[in-house]
This record gives C-alpha cells, structure tokens and sequence, in this order.
C-alpha cells in the first residue's frame, strides 16, 4: 500500500514541477502565476506593525522583502545593496499611521504582469489607493500585515487573485494579468506597461501639461 501512494505522490510533484518549468506553455506558466498571486508570504528587514486590507492601509514601521513568494514571484525578491542604491528589484512597504506608502517592481515578468506598483500617500487619512500609473485592480483586494523588529515578516492573502486564478482554468482574466509571450518577450511587455503607465499619469495630471504648454506657446512667441 506504500509503494503506490509514495509513486503517486512522487508523479504528482514532477508533473507539478513540470508544469511550472520553462519549458512548458503560457497557459500553465500563467496558472502558475496566478496561483503565486494568491499568497503573500515574505521575509526580510523591518520594524514596527503595518496592516492593509485594499486600499486602507494603518500602522507604523517599515518592511523590506528580501525572500519569499509576493506579486506571483517567488524566491529572491530583492538585495540590500539595490534597496539602499534605488534600483534593481525590490519590494517594500511603509507607513506612519495616516499615510502609507509601498512600492514592488520585481523584474520584467512583474512589470509584464502589471503587478509593479509605487504607491505615495494620498491626502486621504488612512487611504492609499494605486496611482494611475500603476492601477493594479489586485491590490484593490489584497489583504495582508507586516511586522518587524530588525528582521521583518509580510503575511498576506489576495481573494480577487484567488478568483482570478480558479476563473483562469476557464480562460477568463479578471486581472489582465496572464502572459501571451514567453520570457524573452517579457521585457518588450514590461517596456509597453511602463509606457501606458507614463501615459496615465501625464493624463491624470492636466494641471502640469497646461503648464508645459504655456511655457512651450511662451518660448515660441520669444
């Protein structure tokens, strides 16, 4: 009775591993992604306790994600250096009790994927919704909480993904998440997400392209 369990179970894990592999189709790379979406669960450096649930968001202290699964990536999310430097990937999150504020950018698959956001406070207490240049319906339902005391821990659970990802298997993508491409079209998709995002943000701010149509008639006229 053993031996067939045990075979079973090792057939399970390699197809699974099979399935989540480069070498398989979008499809099942994107269900994969999906799944990974669901679940938050980091661990890094911070302090302090935060909480959000949506777009409200408490708490005070700080939290930055070295490793773990966030945004449906799982493994190394970023590096000390590229945190204290600015760039490269990275997953962070703050807040001082009214204000909140995070940003994730984990590489071109999660730019690809719309789920890079960089969100600043709102002049709302206790409201941080995403910016326009980085809308990211997801974090519309994302419920989560950090704590830290130098070493830091990122729980969280996301069921609009967890919709997404049943409803995916049916060929609905309530997120607009999932990939057509394979990896070495992620970076053109990320370029073009970053490029919508740029565009929305100019839109969502009329105030400065009257501006800089003003100073433009302007130096004309000179």
């Amino acid at each position: 009775m053993k031996r067939p369990f045990r075979r079973r179970t090792i057939t399970a894990l390699l197809a699974l591993l099979a399935l989540c592999s480069g070498c398989v189709s979008p499809y099942w790379q994107n269900r994969c992604a999906d799944a990974a979406d669901v679940f938050t669960a980091t661990v890094g450096l911070g302090y302090g306790a935060t909480a959000r649930v949506g777009p409200f968001h408490t708490g005070l202290g700080a939290n930055f994600d070295f490793y773990g699964m966030e945004a449906g990536e799982v493994g190394e999310l970023s590096e000390f250096y590229s945190i204290i430097k600015g760039g490269g990937w990275i997953a962070e999150d703050d807040c001082t009790f009214f204000h909140g504020c995070s940003e994730i950018n984990l590489g071109p698959r999660s730019v690809a994927r719309g789920k890079a956001i960089a969100y600043h406070p709102s002049d709302v207490p206790f409201w941080n919704p995403p910016p326009p240049e980085s809308p990211n319906p997801a974090r519309w339902t994302q419920i989560e909480v950090a704590a830290g005391l130098l070493g830091g821990i990122r729980l969280g659970f996301n069921p609009g993904e967890l919709l997404d990802f049943i409803m995916g298997f049916l060929g609905l993508d309530l997120y607009g998440d999932d990939l057509e491409g394979l990896p070495d079209d992620w970076a053109e998709l990320a370029e073009r997400r970053r490029a919508e995002g740029k565009a929305r943000r100019v839109a969502a701010e009329p105030s400065v392209g009257a501006d800089r149509g003003a100073t433009h008639s302007s130096t004309g006229k000179d």
